[in-house]
């Protein structure tokens, strides 16, 4: 197989397993933490995907970038200096997203979620912790459109497909086995979704 097909192959693959995962888990969280609960996790993707605003095409420019180095083996110090000033400039937009929603949950939980089954203190520690999930995932899209860039789709995908695995099954069994409850919910989320990886077929 040419190249393009097998990362074409790979990208489908991927994609094709984060749903089929949703499909068998969605139902079990609303079973486990209830719609009040799965209303906040809704919060939550929102919140992933404003945090994906401020990413300010920098995804972009590594994918393009990493794609034009990787046709000049000659050029690899110009390419690690590249990613370090990137990285630093990304982690630290992650950072400041993940400081602003920790620092906003008491507002949020007050003001904007009325929540009738989950306490107040509950909704502003869940809203923390997707505070320091944002921040720590936020990344993940910089350094997969790196992969992109440089022809790893496989690589990327032979990743993410056991990592949102076992997030997702490691999620269902601390709500089964041991607290159905928002704040047990996020902690097993440490990772994101092979869906929320950047994918180019290129």
């Amino acid at each position: 197989m040419s190249r393009l097909a097998v990362n074409v192959v790979a990208n489908l693959v991927g994609q094709g397993w984060s749903v089929l995962l949703s499909l068998v888990v969605v139902p079990l969280y609303l079973r486990l933490l209830g719609i009040e609960a799965y209303g906040l996790i809704g919060f939550y993707f929102m919140l992933q995907g404003l945090a994906q605003v401020l990413d300010l095409g920098l995804s972009p420019t590594m994918n393009r970038e990493m794609a034009r180095y990787s046709a000049q083996p000659e050029k690899a110090p110009e390419a690690r200096d590249l990613v370090r000033t990137l990285e630093v400039a990304y982690w630290a937009i992650g950072i400041g997203i993940g400081a602003g929603i920790v620092m906003a949950a008491p507002f949020i939980a007050r003001h904007w979620l009325q929540a009738s089954v989950i306490s107040e203190g509950d909704v502003r520690q869940a809203l923390m912790l997707m505070g320091l999930l944002v921040a720590v995932q936020w990344p993940l899209s910089f350094y997969g459109s790196g992969l992109m860039g440089l022809q790893k789709q496989v690589l990327c995908n032979v990743v993410a497909i056991p990592v949102s695995t076992v997030s997702n099954g490691g999620a269902v069994l601390l709500l089964w086995l041991f607290s159905p409850t928002i704040t047990a919910f996020l902690p097993g989320r440490f990772w994101s979704e092979p869906s929320t990886w950047p994918s180019s077929p290129f």
